[in-house]
This record gives structure tokens, sequence and C-alpha cells, in this order.
């Protein structure tokens, strides 16, 4: 544009205001000036010229086409105003004042891959010391920018001004919004120096801009920098850079430095780069440190040698750290690799958590397809145990399909007891939920799992197998295979993240050693066998005590071949004096062949319970309510013996509380229909006394008549 602005002054001095007035002149001037370009200029016919305040040239509608393509325009210009300083008429043109006004122009690289600018480029450098400017202006820019690998860039309403643009020290101001792909538009102010020299230098730049980012939200950055422009690789070259960016949402800032920086449009070098970030999470702090060194990037390829980040969560009781760190990654435009990958975790040991948590070390390789696919091959450990993990991310834009991470994980040993009881003391559970939440957006989990021994307070497991799949909404482990107690289970899980939680849980388990099983899930230690256990229930709320209250379904209990602890059915037989209350005793027990218990099961409360003992000697039968978030029982049972086709019915009550509960003589229905006081305890003396003689002629008594309750 210099060259037609210095023709135009060439034209005004020698010829003077008349020449002006003949367009064709005008026009074959300027195609004659860039004949050796190849391109084609054009302009509207509703030319102006004006002496005062100073000598004016306005053009408007300016094309200037593509080399060689007449009919493509690559600049195209609404208005161009010059103003002419007035000792251009006397001798050396000198403009004072250039305005640009609604401009569109197409930047793009050739196959010889130059820009397409290079020829004007060398055109303003051959007559860069015919003309001098003072004042250039841009109003209403847009910039598209184009390279052979299909990258874009959009610049838009981009305003310029700049003073003493001929001199040897230049301040300019610009502003403008930039969209590229995958980033949100971001407003973009720059301010700074230019100093004439080879190289040319740029002093004081400081680039402030604003942006609406994922996670972040609207936020304001800044960068500042001194740089050099390397002419051979059309680069800025500086060598110390400072940047910020503070964002409102989770109080987000970050600040940070880089070194042997060299930035173009097609090619990026950073020697080192490095950034300390902070942010909150609920009340959470979280601190990033950022390394990256020798980041370089020519057309669509990356490589860096070298990157680390450390992490760190901290509130009023835990501060877990993480660190990442990996070297030679690659990338091009279809995909990118990172060779070795390394993590490691831990979380200190501290007054509400005793133990050390979250201690991982894993190794591996990384590949993928943007961020549309992603693939990790990683081993270590877990919590001193061998693990490996295999994952895959799925997220491809263009179709209806949710984001999708899966993959699988092995790991031998996994203890649950640190977790667990951090997770009982501070009750979690909604935030732990508005997490989930969060986290899977609107992705969804699909993961296969191979564990070996797990051990929690609730739970002793020697192997599991199974499969989870999780939305934001629900959470579904099915497929569970399990050895545990040595027998085995076969289970599935589902929750729903609603408010209160929801879950409901099926689950068998066979040949199962049923006193530990009890003891884990019910705190439960009197029953000891072999058992078959059948479970469908389901509950709501945000703790244990909850799920107890609004508990609901059907549980079915077999027991072969046990011993029920703390009551003694034999010694009860044997006790002849006609005593209704009867004591429980840790020392006590009654051994049997077959237990059946069937507990149907409505909020929180077993009103409809049966119970069916068989014994060598006796039967046992019983109906009653357990309520499980009091742990109260009452409980009516009926020892029945048979001797030579005789029944005799000893009627047993059990009530109190579930871990020690009181043990009596039904007296009202063993006594009914008898009047007096003597009779009812005669009765009662006959009764056990028949029983224990039917227990101990020819038949092996359940448990020892010397037991005393």
């Amino acid at each position: 544009m210099s060259l037609i602005i210095g023709l135009f002054v060439l034209l005004f001095r020698q010829f003077g205001i008349p020449y002006f007035l003949s367009i064709p002149r005008i026009e074959t001037a300027l195609q004659r000036a860039f004949e050796d370009t190849q391109r084609r200029v054009s302009f509207g016919k509703n030319f102006e010229y004006s002496l005062l305040p100073r000598p004016t040239v306005v053009l408007h509608q300016v094309r200037l086409s593509a080399p060689g393509k007449p009919m493509q325009t690559d600049i195209s210009i609404d208005t161009m105003r010059i103003g002419f300083a007035w000792q251009s008429l006397l001798g050396f043109t000198k403009i004072e004042k250039w305005q640009w006004n609604g401009i569109s122009a197409d930047l793009y690289q050739l196959p010889n891959q130059q820009w397409s600018t290079t020829d004007l480029f060398h055109l303003w450098k051959k007559n860069e010391q015919t003309i001098a400017i003072n004042r250039l202006q841009l109003r209403d820019l847009q910039l598209n920018i184009h390279d052979l690998t299909g990258q874009w860039h959009h610049f838009t309403h981009i305003n310029l001004n700049t003073r003493a643009l001929s001199e040897n020290s230049t301040s300019f101001s610009v502003n403008g919004s930039w969209a590229t792909a995958n980033l949100p538009p971001i407003q973009w102010e720059i301010t700074g120096e230019s100093q004439q020299g080879t190289p040319r230098q740029w002093n004081n730049i400081h680039l402030l801009f604003d942006a609406d980012l994922p996670y972040f939200g609207k936020g304001q950055g800044s960068i500042r920098l001194n740089g050099q422009w390397q002419k051979d690789q059309n680069s800025l070259q500086s060598n110390n850079i400072q940047w910020q960016w503070i964002s409102n949402n989770h109080q987000f800032s970050a600040e940070g430095t880089g070194k042997n920086w060299q930035l173009g449009l097609s090619h990026l070098q950073l020697e080192q780069a490095n950034a300390l970030a902070t942010t909150k999470m609920n009340d959470e702090k979280v601190n990033v440190n950022f390394v990256l060194n020798k980041l370089t990037k020519q057309a669509q390829n990356w490589h860096l040698a070298h990157f680390q980040v450390d992490n760190s969560w901290q509130n009023q009781e835990n501060k877990p750290l993480l660190t990442i760190n990996g070297d030679d990654f690659f990338s091009d435009s279809q995909q990118w690799e990172l060779e070795q990958l390394h993590i490691s975790s831990y979380q200190p040991a501290s007054a509400s958590t005793p133990y050390r948590r979250w201690d991982s070390k894993l190794n591996g390789k990384v590949t993928g397809r943007g961020l549309q696919s992603v693939q990790a091959n990683l081993s270590g450990s877990f919590d001193e145990s061998p693990v490996q993990l295999q994952a895959t991310w799925l997220n491809v834009s263009d179709s209806n399909q949710h984001p999708q991470l899966s993959g699988s994980l092995k790991l031998n040993r996994l203890s649950l007891h640190p977790y667990w009881q951090t997770q009982e003391a501070n009750n979690q559970i909604p935030r732990w939920q508005e997490n989930w939440r969060t986290w899977l957006g609107d992705a969804q989990l699909n993961w296969q799992f191979d564990i070996g021994q797990v051990s929690s307070p609730k739970l002793q497991i020697e192997s599991i197998t199974g499969h989870i799949n999780a939305t934001s909404n629900y959470f579904l482990v099915d497929s569970v295979q399990a050895k545990l107690y040595e027998g085995t289970s076969n289970a599935r899980l589902e929750v729903s993240n609603r408010t209160p939680l929801q879950w409901h849980l099926q689950q068998d388990l066979k040949h199962i050693q049923i006193q530990p099983w009890l003891q884990d899930q019910l705190d439960f230690h009197h029953l000891s066998g072999i058992g078959e256990v059948s479970l469908q229930v389901s509950s709501q709320g945000n703790n244990q005590a909850e799920w107890l209250q609004h508990l609901k379904g059907n549980a079915l209990l077999q027991v072969q071949h046990g011993s029920w602890r703390g009551l003694d059915i034999n010694n009860i037989l044997n006790q002849n004096k006609g005593n209704t209350s009867i004591a429980f005793a840790d020392t006590s027990n009654t051994e049997f062949k077959q237990l059946i218990i069937r507990l149907p099961v409505e909020n929180g409360i077993s009103k409809d319970s049966t119970t069916q003992l068989t014994s060598d000697n006796f039967l046992v039968t019983g109906q009653g309510e357990i309520n499980w978030p009091t742990r109260a029982i009452d409980y009516h049972l009926q020892i029945e013996t048979e001797k030579n086709q005789q029944q005799n019915r000893l009627p047993l009550i059990i009530s109190g509380n579930l871990d020690h509960p009181n043990f009596r003589l039904d007296f009202q229905k063993l006594t009914h229909g008898l009047n007096t006081p003597q009779e009812k305890q005669d009765s009662i003396i006959q009764t056990l006394k028949r029983q224990w003689q039917w227990l101990n002629q020819g038949n092996r008594p359940a448990s020892s008549p010397e037991t005393q309750p």
C-alpha cells in the first residue's frame, strides 16, 4: 500500500490536482506499479480529494487481487483516506494521517510454503525510504489466516493506531477478537513500541486478553515481553516473558514466566516455561506448579522434551499431592503420542486420617487423536499393591453419542480401611454426589475390574471381578463375581444419584462362613455355620443410619450344620424348676442341622420374619419382628420334640437388643386354660421335664446338660 501512496504523491506533486481528475490515468499507473506481482488494483469511481486542512485523497472500494488471479480478492478496503503533510508538495513524501476503514484481508500459504503477502512485503521494503508515515489507523479489520495444514485463525474488529511509523521508535496500540479451532473467542489488546534496526526491536509489549474458558469461566490475562523480529524466520524472539490469568470462577489465578521463546504464525519454540496456579473447589484450595522444557511446533508437528505438573489439594484436614511428568511428547495433525508418562500421588497422614493414603506410582504410554480419542496403558502400584490400568477416552463431536471413558483395572490388593474411616467420620456423601455430577458431566463410564484381596470394616473379599457403568445420574455395578468367606457371591448394585441417594442390591451368596459375614454386615456375632444368602434390598439416604431407616425388600438366610451362640435349648429343657426367665450367655450355644430365616423388610422393620431351626432332637419355629435401626427384637419361638408319635411344645420369647437379647418362656401360652398359680407352675415343670426326658432317652443331646445359662 505504501507503493500506492507514493505513486499518488508523485502524481500529485508533478502534475497537480487536475491530474487526479483522470481516473483512467490513475488506474493505468497503479497497474504498472503492481505488474511485477501479477496483482490487479482497482477502486471505485467516486474518487475524492481536498486541500484543507491538509492535502487529502479519499479512495473507495479499493481491491487488491491475488497474484495471477484477477477475480480473487486478497485485500479489500471500503474507504482509504490519505492525508499528506504540506511539505510533500515540495520534496520528500510524508503522510500525516493514513486511515483504512472496513478492511477484509486473506493471508494464506502458497504451495512453496511462503505467505501470500511476501511480494507486498518486498515492495514495501523497496519503497520504504521514499515515504514517511506519521500516523496509521486501521478500523474494523477482518483478517483470515490459513496455512497449508488447514489451520485457520479469524481476527475480527481489529483497530490499530500507530504514531511516528517511519521514525526509529514507533508506539502502537491494537485490539480485536481472535477465534480458532478448539478455543473460545478471545478479546485482546496489545500496546508497545517498535524500534528500527536489524533485527527490529519490540519493546514493552503488553498483551491483555479476555476469554470465557471451560471450567475457569470468564477471566482476564496479560502477557509482557520484549523481543526481536527474526526476518528470516518470520517470528518474534523473546528471552523473557511474564504472563498471568485471573478468573472469578473458582477463584482461579495463574502466573508464569518463559525463557527463549520464538513465536511465529506456523512455528513455535519455547526453551522453558513455568507457571504457578491456585484455585478453590468447595472448601479445598488447589495449587498447581507447571514446567515445560523444549517445546517446538513446526506447522502441525509438535514435540515436547519434558514436562512436570505438581498438584496439591488442601482443606482443613488433608493435603493430598499429585505429580505428573512425561518425556518425549510428539504430535501431528492426525495423532499424538507421549512415550513416557509418570504419575505419583499420596496423601500424608494427619490427625483425622492417621494412615498414608492414595499412594500410587504409575508409568506407561499414552496416545491419542486430538481430544476425541485417547488411549492409556499404565502399570505400577497403588497403596503398595501392583496395578495395571488400561483406559480409552472417546468423544466424537459430530456424533450423537456421549463422551465415553472405558477401560480395565487389575489390582492385586485393596484396603478400604483408611478411606472408610474418613468417609464415616465426615459423612461426605452429599459432597461426593456433587463431585460425581461435576466430574462425569455428560460422559459415560464403562469399566471392567479385577481385584484380588479386598478388606474393609464391612466386607472381606478374597477376589472380585465385575463391570461398572456410570453416568452423572446413576452408577451400576453388575456381573460381580467374588470369592469371600470361603464361598462365592454373585451381585448387582445400582445407585441413583438423586437427593437423597438411592440404591438397590441383588446378591446371592453360596457356601459362605456365615458368622464372619454377619459380623461384618450387621455386627451380629451369634450365628455360625455354612450358609447361603439371597438379598433383594433397596434404600435411600446419606448415611448408614438413614439406609437402615428406609431399608426395604427381602432376605433369605439358610445355614447348614451350625450353632446359635447365647442360647442353649437343651439346657432350657433341663431347667425343670419352672423358671420363665432365661439369661443370655456367651458360653451357651445350640447346635443345629439347618436354619432358615426369611426377612421381609419395610421401612427398616422386618414385621413378618419367620424362622425354622432343625436339630437331631427338636424343631424350632418362630415368627416375629426385628427393628434394624434400633436393633430391637420381638420374636416368638416354639420348641417341638416328639417321642412315640407324641409331641411336646415349649413356647419361648426373645426380646430386647439384638446383640444381647432376653430369653424367657412364654408363660401365658404355656399355661393357657389353667386356673391356679400352682397348676401353672406344675405345668411348666412337667413340660420341661418331659422335654428333657425325651431328648435324653436314646438321643444325643444338642449341647451338654451341664452348661448353665
